[in-house]
């Protein structure tokens, strides 16, 4: 298919996706296995929820956490659910791989930036669902080269086009490699095998920011919750707020590398993360993560990790408790008890 007919369709879609109910629920069907994840040292284990209240206050006595954090597991549990946010420098990439066996990618980072390495180096030779969160290159960029090197079943955006050189060359992965495209919006369901997640922005893609417009995706599993923000910024976040979104998440992906444009105090009051893990560059232009966004994000309890500073970041869960691990450096904070979530 040329690159006009397929911007055209790609056109259509959004247009029928604007036209359709929220909420209306997007089936997908499962393709492929992963057999083998190499394992990773551990550097701590942090209590997960185990209870529906939003309190802040944790229930496990001090020297009860203590014990926990610092176990070091031999074996991870075979049901478990393995989370990587990718060291790909200036840009986002997250890998996730699901207990039976599903993978699911979502953005890229830029070209040449890592993320195919990474993948080829857990023995990775196809991605069941990819999802990139906007057309900005340094989220798409690198899902290019993946749609070139293995098959993809099917892809996710928001609709958005953009008038750029990266955004043709992903139209045009896509369509060589025959991926189902999708185009999703708040109130949207996507399923990939035992995983679901929830479109929580945006409403649609009206206007020409990239930003504002990306897809924010909400995912449980049993009593640990993940939030991927992509670059949504705060006005974004304000519409998440006013459609009753904004819930307690036990794992924020920062919004927009953790600039001063995400991660608004008001947001993070009704998230209140448990541990918040931003994707930057070291010595990154941008100076990122801001200063302003990390005090924020300590004010509401969440303990902070970023792929500057600690390279490539897991999270392991089996749904009751959860293991953080780093390739290097330290958390930005201390380990403290952490609030309570629900999911």
């Amino acid at each position: 298919m040329n690159r006009i007919k397929y911007l055209t369709v790609l056109m259509l879609l959004c247009l029928l996706a604007a036209c359709a109910p929220a909420g209306n629920g997007i089936q997908t069907a499962t393709v492929g296995t992963l057999t083998a994840v190499p394992g990773s040292t551990s550097t701590q284990i942090l209590p997960g929820s185990t209870t529906a209240s939003p309190s802040l206050t944790n229930t496990q006595p001090p020297e009860v956490f203590t014990a926990i954090a610092n176990l070091t597991p031999t074996v991870t549990p075979a049901a478990s659910l393995k989370v990587y946010f990718v060291d790909v420098g200036q840009g986002d990439s997250i890998l996730i791989l699901s207990p039976d066996g599903k993978i699911v990618l979502i953005d890229g980072g830029e070209a040449d930036s890592g993320c195919l390495p990474f993948l080829k180096s857990l023995g990775i030779t196809h991605i069941d669902l990819m999802v990139a969160t906007h057309p900005h290159s340094d989220h798409i960029g690198g899902l290019v080269q993946v749609l070139t090197a293995m098959p993809v079943a099917r892809v996710v955006t928001n609709g958005q086009i953009s008038p750029t050189a990266s955004f043709e060359h992903f139209l045009d992965g896509i369509a060589n490699e025959k991926a189902v495209l999708i185009i999703a919006k708040q109130g949207d369901t996507i399923s990939e095998g035992q995983l679901s997640f929830t479109v929580l922005s945006p409403v649609n893609t009206s206007g020409d920011d990239l930003n504002h417009n990306s897809l924010v995706l909400r995912l449980v599993y049993g009593q640990v919750s993940f939030l991927f923000m992509g670059d949504a910024d705060q006005a974004a976040e304000a519409g998440m707020i006013a459609a009753g979104l904004a819930v307690p998440t036990t794992i924020l992906k920062v919004g927009h590398h953790g600039s001063e444009y995400s991660s608004s105090p008001a947001f993070l009051a009704l998230v209140r993360p448990a541990v918040a893990i931003y994707t930057a560059g070291t010595g990154n232009d941008y100076g990122f993560p801001k200063p302003v966004t990390l005090a924020n994000l300590a004010a509401v309890g969440a303990q902070i990790y970023g792929t500057d500073v600690n390279g490539t970041i897991s999270v392991t869960t089996d749904g009751q408790i959860y293991r953080v691990d780093i390739e290097k450096g330290t958390t930005r904070m201390p380990v403290l008890l952490l609030p309570s979530v629900t999911p």
